[in-house]
């Protein structure tokens, strides 16, 4: 999994809520046994966090008619969200307010238009084999699902270039990256892996199917689903498939790595060049899926909006990686 399914609906006005629960928040998290989504909207947590994000004193905070207790700032602090240091508090992600936020995303755009030319041979080709294998109707949850928002993050996180998501004895819960963005994009998708047994279950989800699509890979039967046609993909055959992904994520690393993009990521001040990375990834890897919607090089299913999706429906938007 490398963005968790609890993206929140946000205001799309310029002036942004002082509540982070009322933004758009994402995690990049590998392997997280629980994240901060659910603990930023408890009580006046979000608005706590909202208020910490250049620092501020508890007396301020007092000011503001906030008055945190013990358990809301153990609670914060277990997940790694808030620093208290005597009677200063700072939030420790990143929050993106609308006027950054809509300087990166013009970044993120343009760079999106520039090179998604590059790549929809590869993805054109992927569509027509998928559909000769009688894999119709699955184009877009591969192309976003295997390759745009994973075998990409993949290569990024082999060179290094992403922050780790191994938990660990001072990360417990979560390690990788949690941030705010506001105002959030609709209708995005998302990846959710479910360990299986012989591989993963990668399942595509927007904020309209997340909870449906969740709960039907938790109790899915594989076996069964197989024989209802799930598609299996093997990244360890060199299958044409696979070869065109591979070209794709190699083409997307290289972009990353160039000095338009660096120039969009120093737009992201206060945070490392892996937190910009995946970040700025995200809003361009959304860029990206518009852009080869606009060519009619994808057709982006009707369903990812569809808040009571059918079985057949959910099929299409997942397959199983083995291992």
């Amino acid at each position: 999994m490398l963005d968790t399914p609890h993206e929140t609906t946000s205001h799309h006005s310029a002036e942004a809520p002082t509540d982070l629960a009322q933004w758009g928040l994402h995690g990049f998290c590998l392997g997280a046994r629980s994240t901060p989504h659910a603990v930023v909207g408890l009580d006046d947590n979000g608005e706590i966090l909202y208020h910490a994000r250049n620092g501020i004193t508890f007396d301020e905070l007092a000011a503001l008619g906030i008055s945190p207790t013990e358990s809301q700032l153990k609670l914060l602090q277990l997940y790694s969200v808030l620093d208290v240091e005597g009677e200063h508090l700072r939030s420790t992600f990143p929050i993106v307010e609308p006027v950054k936020l809509a300087a990166v995303r013009a970044g993120s755009k343009a760079l999106a238009a520039e090179v998604a030319p590059a790549i929809m041979d590869d993805v054109g080709a992927i569509c027509t084999q998928l559909r000769n294998d009688g894999h119709t109707g699955l184009e877009y949850t591969v192309i976003f699902g295997h390759v745009i928002d994973g075998l990409f993050w993949e290569d990024l996180k082999a060179a290094q270039l992403v922050p780790t998501s191994e938990l660990s004895v001072e990360k417990p819960l979560w390690n990788g990256l949690f941030w705010a963005i506001h105002p959030a994009r609709p209708g995005t998708a998302g990846i959710n892996d479910e360990r299986v047994a012989g591989g993963t279950l990668v399942a595509m989800w927007t904020h309209a199917t997340a909870r449906t699509l969740v709960d039907f890979t938790r109790k899915a039967d594989i076996t069964q689903l197989r024989k209802r046609g799930l598609l299996v993909i093997d990244p360890k055959q060199d299958t044409a498939i696979e070869q065109h992904s591979e070209r794709i994520s190699r083409t997307l690393t290289t972009a990353i790595r160039s000095d338009t993009a660096l120039a969009i990521l120093e737009l992201l001040e206060g945070t490392t060049t892996a937190e910009a990375t995946v970040i700025v990834g995200h809003e361009w890897i959304w860029d990206l899926m518009n852009e080869l919607e606009a060519a009619g090089v994808l057709v982006r299913p009707a369903s990812l909006d569809n808040p009571q999706p059918t079985e057949g429906d959910l099929l299409k938007q997942m397959f199983l990686r083995l291992e």
